[in-house]
C-alpha cells in the first residue's frame, strides 16, 4: 500500500500517545513505541535486521550468479585469447570460434591459463551452493538471537536447564550477572545442536504454545536444511535419511536417489530464501506476542515495512503469504488502522500477482470513514478514476499524501500507467513533477538478472508447489 501510512490522525486513533519517542523505520514510516517498552524495540530491531539480511542473500544471488557465469568468457577474451594471438598463429575462424596453432613451447603457459579458467567454472557450479550454506547460517545465527531474547524475558527457562555450574565456573565468574550469560549462552548452544524442527518445538514448549507452521511451508524449510547438511558433509550426494525425509513430506524425489548429487541453482535459491524469510517472520512474530501480552500490536505494525517492502520488490506471493499469515491468526493483536494497512497491502498485492479475487479483501469493509490516504489507495485498487481523483486531491491539499507517494507506492502503480489520470494529476501537481515519474521502472534489478541467471541455469522445481530435487 504505502510506507505504513500511519499518519498523525491514525496515531492518534490507534491510541499510541503520551510518553512516547517516535523511532523512523527505513521507508519513513514514524511508529510509535512506549519509551519505558524496551522489548518492543529490541524485537523491532531484531525483526529488520534478520530480514535486511535475508533479503541481501535473496537478492545478491542473481547478481553473482551473472557475474560468475560472464568470468570464464571474461578470462578467454582477456587472457587466452591475447595470448594465442601473440604468441600462437590464427588458422581458421568457424562461427563464434577461432583456431590457433602454438608451438610446444607455450604449452606449460596455456596449460596453466586453462586450469585457472576451469577453476573459475568450479566455482560457478558450487555458488549456489555456498549460498545456501550461507543462508542457513544466518537462520542459525537469527534463532541464536531469538532464543537470548526469550532468555532475557523468561529468565525462569534457566532453571529448567539440566546444566549445572562446576565450582570452577563460579569461580572464574564475577556476579550473578555473569552467570546468568553463562548459563544462557550453554542454552543457546545446547539448542543449536538440535535439529531444526527440534528448536522449532522447543520455542513452543517454553512459551506453553504450539508452534505449528502450515505443513506445505515446514516441508519446503526441512528439506532445504537437510539439502544444507548433505552440501556441507556430503558435496550434495543424496543419502537414505534426505529420501525418507521427502517421502513423510510428500516432497516430489522423481529421478532422485541415494548417491546421486544434488543440483541447487538459481530458482531454487530463490524459493529457500522465500522459504526462510516466511518462517522467520512467523516464528519472531509469534514469540514476540507472546512475550508482550497485551503490548503486542507492534508486532503486526513491523510487519507493514516488511511487507511493503516485499510488493516494492515485487515479491507478491511472498508478501500474500505473510500477510495472509498475519490477517488469519487469531492470536494476532492490531488496532484498526493496522489491520486495515495490512488489508489494503493485501489486496493490491494479489492484484499485481494477477489473482482475480483481490477485491474480496477490501469489501468487507467500510472505508467511508478512513483517512483520505486510505480512501485514495482503495479507489486505486479499484480502478475507480473518479473517486481517486478526488480523495487523492484532497489528500494533497491535506498534506497526507505526497508526490513521492505516488511516484514510488506500488499501490498507484495502475495509477502511473494510466494515462487519462496522469493527465488529470498534472493538473494537480504540475507538469514538472509528473517528468519525475519516468524514472521510476516498474521491473527491478533483481528480476532482470534472475532472469539471466536461470537462462544460464536451468529450473529444478516444478511448476506445482512441492520441491522436485533434481540430480546430475
Amino acid at each position: 500500500m504505502f510506507s505504513g501510512g500511519t499518519n498523525k490522525s491514525e496515531i492518534e486513533k490507534s491510541g499510541d500517545s503520551g510518553s512516547s519517542k517516535k523511532i523512523p523505520n527505513l521507508v519513513g514510516q514514524k511508529r510509535t513505541i512506549d519509551s519505558e517498552n524496551t522489548a518492543s524495540i529490541t524485537f523491532s530491531q531484531l525483526n529488520q535486521s534478520v530480514f535486511n539480511s535475508f533479503l541481501a542473500l535473496y537478492d545478491s544471488v542473481p547478481v553473482l550468479v551473472s557475474l560468475a557465469h560472464a568470468l570464464p568468457d571474461v578470462f578467454l577474451q582477456n587472457v587466452l585469447e591475447p595470448i594465442c594471438a601473440s604468441a600462437g598463429k590464427l588458422i581458421t575462424k568457424k562461427d563464434d570460434y577461432r583456431f590457433y596453432e602454438l608451438d610446444i613451447s607455450n604449452a606449460d603457459m596455456m596449460l596453466l591459463k586453462i586450469n585457472q579458467m576451469h577453476s573459475l567454472v568450479k566455482v560457478n557450479s558450487r555458488l549456489i551452493d555456498n549460498m545456501l550454506l550461507g543462508l542457513v547460517a544466518e537462520y542459525d545465527h537469527f534463532i541464536s538471537n531469538l532464543a537470548r531474547l526469550l532468555l532475557e524475558k523468561k529468565p525462569h527457562i534457566l532453571g529448567e536447564s539440566d546444566r549445572h555450574l562446576t565450582y570452577a565456573d563460579v569461580l572464574e565468574l564475577r556476579s550473578i550477572d555473569e552467570i546468568r550469560v553463562k548459563m544462557s549462552d550453554d542454552v543457546v548452544e545446547n539448542l543449536l545442536r538440535k535439529s531444526h524442527e527440534e528448536q522449532l518445538k522447543w520455542f513452543g514448549e517454553r512459551l506453553q504454545i504450539k508452534i505449528d507452521p502450515d505443513i506445505e511451508l515446514l516441508a519446503k524449510f526441512l528439506e532445504l536444511c537437510e539439502r544444507r547438511n548433505l552440501i556441507a558433509h556430503a558435496g550434495g550426494t543424496v543419502s537414505h535419511r534426505y529420501i525418507q525425509l521427502c517421502s513423510k513430506y510428500d516432497i516430489t524425489v522423481d529421478r532422485v536417489s541415494v548417491g546421486k548429487k544434488l543440483v541447487t541453482n538459481s530458482e531454487y535459491f530463490e524459493q529457500a530464501s522465500a522459504t526462510i524469510i516466511e518462517l522467520a517472520a512467523q516464528l519472531v512474530h509469534i514469540v514476540w506476542q507472546k512475550l508482550e501480552g497485551g503490548k503486542s500490536e507492534a508486532a503486526a505494525k513491523a510487519l507493514i515495512d516488511i511487507t511493503f517492502k516485499l510488493i516494492r520488490d515485487r515479491k507478491f506471493k511472498l508478501a500474500i503469504r505473510l500477510l495472509k499469515f498475519l490477517l488469519n491468526n487469531k492470536s494476532t493483536q492490531m488496532d484498526e488502522a493496522t489491520k486495515r494497512t495490512h488489508k489494503i497491502n493485501l489486496a493490491n498485492a494479489m492484484k499485481l500477482d494477477g489473482m482475480p479475487d483481490y477485491l474480496k479483501e477490501i469489501d468487507d469493509l467500510d472505508w467511508s470513514a478512513s483517512t483520505l490516504t486510505m480512501r485514495t489507495c482503495i479507489a486505486a485498487i479499484r480502478d475507480d478514476e473518479n473517486a481517486f481523483l478526488i480523495n487523492f486531491k484532497k489528500a494533497i491539499k491535506a498534506n497526507e499524501l505526497s508526490v513521492a507517494d505516488l511516484r514510488e507506492w506500488p499501490v498507484f502503480e495502475s495509477v502511473r500507467n494510466n494515462k487519462n489520470i496522469m493527465a488529470e494529476i498534472s493538473k494537480i501537481i504540475g507538469k514538472k513533477d509528473i517528468e519525475s515519474f519516468k524514472l521510476i521502472n516498474n521491473s527491478t534489478i533483481h528480476d532482470s538478472l534472475f532472469a539471466a541467471s536461470k537462462r544460464n541455469n536451468p529450473a529444478q522445481i516444478s511448476s506445482s508447489n512441492k520441491i522436485t530435487p533434481s540430480q546430475n
